[in-house]
């Protein structure tokens, strides 16, 4: 092999200087954009190893993601495709984000809060879409700190929804459910299974300002084959571009006022059989429950009554009606009423009214339960008249006998003293005017007995007043104390009574002469 002449070494030369600055080039180059496979070092920080949520969709199918946008495309609904599925995690975030797959565009979606700077861009042509989150500007380590407490918050307040016991969720202006808590998504979940009949939101109007709408809905669910339909009270209230609902369940309230209402139909059913007026006022004192008789004793128009009137309302009817007893002193007489409340509320209210047209009312105030009072209207004229007329026969008969000379008592079936008469009471100097039913018929030998010399006829009158079966007259002699003799006869009575007789020797001579 030849020498190399001196031409030949400098283009070896050359050609070697070339080759130094293109491995230069390419390092340099390689250093920049990270071309270069340069042995392991330490594991990236956090900040480093942040990646962008990005998508690749190609004909409609998502065919790439980044790890945090796989991560954030798996907390989407479930049954649902993937773009229906990033759109609905991200519209509530940015307001301009496509519910449809776009084609052929080139869109910038801004956050709907104006403190969030944060991009949603997409590009799409010829079947391919890429979309992606960008951050404008890269974030302080104080930035991430904040951001890192908001998502604290933001967890404690989802966690706080989810376990509240009512339905709350938020939806556009169209309806469309943006965000709900778990007790609306069970109920939801129930809805789409045919359980229930209707999505709360249904046919609710939304409010167009900050004023709250309340509605009250009924919905059905079908369980075993029943119909058992359920109230919620709903509230929408309008936070700027959306609209925040809140449902309470009300249906034990509404099955237990159901439940009243019947118990009071039924009350007033039962009570439409009595004779006996019947009224209940309210904890506030509004009428709420009469029968018929109430109309029949006081002659209050049942429209008045239906109207729910207060107490005083009510009492003041009575008096233009003259259903109860003129009061002298008007004033003092609404002072009354409020003592009226005051005594039923206690249970000792009772009065009887003698009324102008020449009826007798018994008017009686009881309480009942969480604070009502009932107060019972009944005409006792009957009970009065049939009284009166016991007493003026009494008196009459009392008359009769006092007017006669022959000493008489009469002891009933018990052996109680029941009548007797003016010469009894001077015959043994006894005043049993107020005690006549006190006086046994024991009671009364031991005075005969102090009255009289030894005898054995008060032991047998004993006997006779408390003896059963039939009886037959009979008769004994008995001298008093100051030798006077006296005679005594002893009658049977109806119903077990016994009259009992005594007469001095010359008054019963008189009676026989």
């Amino acid at each position: 092999m030849g020498g190399i002449n001196a031409a030949e070494l400098a283009l070896v030369i050359l050609v070697s200087l070339a080759s130094v600055a293109i491995t230069l080039v390419i390092a340099i180059f390689a250093a920049r954009f990270g071309w270069l496979n340069t042995a392991p070092g330490p594991e990236p920080g956090p900040d480093e190893a942040d990646e962008p949520i990005a998508f690749l969709f190609q004909n409609g199918v998502l065919s790439d993601a980044s790890p945090p946008g796989r991560i954030l495309l798996d907390q989407g609904r479930a049954g649902l495709n993937d773009w229906d599925r990033l759109a609905e995690l991200l519209t509530p975030r940015f307001c301009t984000m496509p519910a449809t797959l776009p084609n052929n565009c080139n869109l910038t979606c801004h956050s709907r809060d104006p403190g969030d700077t944060d991009l949603v861009k997409i590009e799409a042509a010829d079947g391919i879409l890429r979309l992606s989150v960008v951050e404008p500007s890269p974030m302080t380590a104080a930035d991430r700190h904040m951001q890192r407490l908001r998502q604290i918050e933001e967890s404690r307040l989802r966690g706080t929804f989810d376990q509240a016991p009512f339905l709350i969720w938020i939806t556009d202006a169209l309806g469309q459910v943006q965000w709900s808590n778990e007790s609306y998504r069970r109920f939801a979940l129930r809805a789409e299974a045919g359980q229930t009949d209707a999505i709360l939101s249904t046919g609710l109007a939304l409010p167009r300002n900050q004023d709250p709408v309340s509605v009250r809905v009924e919905t059905c669910a079908q369980e075993t084959g029943q119909t058992d339909p359920q109230w919620f009270d709903v509230t929408v209230q309008r936070a700027k571009h959306h609209w925040l609902h809140y449902a309470t369940n009300v249906t034990p309230i509404i099955r237990v006022k159901k439940t009243q209402r019947g118990f009071v139909q039924t009350l007033t059913k039962t009570f439409a059989l009595l004779s006996i007026g019947l009224c209940v006022f309210d904890c506030d004192r509004s009428l709420t429950l009469f029968n018929p008789a109430m109309i029949d004793l006081t002659g209050l128009k049942p429209e008045f009554l239906s109207s729910k009137p207060s107490l005083a309302a009510f009492f003041d009817a009575l008096r233009d009606r003259q259903v109860m007893p003129e009061p002298k002193n008007y004033l003092a007489w609404r002072d009354a009423i409020s003592d009226l409340d005051t005594r039923a509320t206690a249970g000792n209210f009772q009065e009887t009214w003698s009324l102008p047209g020449g009826a007798t009312y018994r008017v009686t105030g009881r309480p009942y339960p969480n604070g009502a009072i009932a107060f019972l209207f009944e005409n006792i004229s009957a009970e009065i008249g049939a009284s009166r007329r016991f007493h003026e026969s009494v008196q009459l008969a009392q008359s009769v006998m006092d007017s006669v000379e022959e000493s008489l008592a009469v002891f009933s079936r018990q052996g109680r003293l029941v009548m007797c008469n003016a010469a009894y009471r001077a015959l043994w100097n006894t005043d049993t005017g107020a005690n006549v039913g006190e006086v046994t018929i024991q009671d009364a030998t031991r005075i005969w007995q102090k009255a009289t010399q030894p005898n054995p006829a008060w032991g047998d009158v004993r006997d006779f007043v408390g003896a059963f079966g039939p009886r037959a007259e009979w008769q004994a002699d008995a001298r008093l104390v100051d030798g006077s003799e006296l005679h005594c006869r002893f009658v049977p009575l109806k119903d077990g009574a016994t009259l009992a007789g005594f007469s001095t020797v010359s008054e019963y001579a008189t009676q026989l002469g």
